[in-house]
């Protein structure tokens, strides 16, 4: 039994679902549910996996992420942690290694998730594709390592660590491929959880994001999962329109994380699935 006090993820991640945790349990427990394995296709920051994980709301889960960099590191926290901790320990949190990372092209798995939580830490709003905190004359009252607390960070880690029994896969790639290569430990006690990347503004957000294409393309591999499963979208109208033959559908409020704002507004969140939402969401 884990007996440290559940923590956050390490990633700071536009999009993250941190706030959305609560509605998850409550549609876990209204339906009696307590899934073997949780899978999260569009990983990023995992923060419903690592919470339902700690709270043992779920007894084992499994990343999937299309972004070389989260995947790396995902893998690199929960299977090889030490070597991890042990670089974050001998980084400089400067600008010059800043723009080393930004420029650097790593090519092992290692290296790939070093470079994902160094930029993440000192990007803005934690987007791999945007510019250091503080800009890059540092002129803001913001500098760029207020955001990597190493002792925070490589507490963390080695709190998820201690859960790598509980992580049956962390894959690379694309998520209907991947989900088809596991089809075989997918059963009725699986929930998969799809949370996919932003509809509005997702090319700024992420090195991956969605066409309308592959927005359709999930629509239609959601109509094929046998087991229980939970979308969650940011609300637009064409999202709205896509789901519209989809019985169990309707929206939430939840706070904006990418914004300077100290105030972060509400935004409506879409959420549909097979099981049953009525007393957890707005029509």
């Amino acid at each position: 039994m884990i007996k440290n006090r559940p923590i956050k993820s390490p990633l700071r991640y536009p999009g993250s679902k941190q706030k959305f945790t609560n509605t998850i349990i409550n549609i876990l427990k209204n339906n009696n549910l307590t899934p073997n394995l949780f899978i999260e296709p569009f990983a990023g920051g995992s923060s419903v996996s690592i919470f339902l994980l700690q709270n043992n709301f779920v007894n084992n889960i499994a990343l999937i992420e299309k972004d070389p960099l989260v995947a790396s590191f995902w893998d690199t926290v929960f299977f090889d942690s030490k070597w991890l901790i042990k670089e974050i320990k001998k980084l400089d949190i400067t600008l010059e290694k800043w723009n080393y990372f930004k420029k650097y092209k790593p090519k092992t798995k290692r290296n790939k998730a070093l470079k994902c939580l160094f930029l993440n830490r000192t990007n803005f709003s934690g987007i791999l594709k945007a510019g250091p905190i503080g800009g890059k004359t540092q002129a803001s009252n913001y500098k760029i390592d207020c955001r990597f607390n190493k002792e925070d960070l490589i507490n963390r880690i080695q709190t998820l660590a201690q859960f790598q029994e509980r992580v049956l896969f962390i894959e690379e790639g694309d998520y209907e491929e991947i989900i088809l290569k596991y089809k075989k430990i997918i059963d009725k006690n699986t929930f998969i959880y799809f949370d996919p990347p932003y509809v509005n503004k997702a090319k700024d957000l992420y090195n991956f994001y969605f066409s309308e294409q592959d927005h359709i393309r999930l629509k239609n591999f959601i109509s094929t999962v046998q087991c229980n499963w939970l979308l969650s979208y940011d609300y637009e109208p064409p999202i709205n329109d896509l789901y519209k033959s989809f019985s169990n559908c309707g929206f939430f409020d939840i706070k904006y994380t990418t914004t300077a704002n100290k105030h972060r507004p509400l935004k409506k969140e879409f959420i549909a699935s097979n099981l049953n939402l009525n007393t957890l969401i707005n029509y």
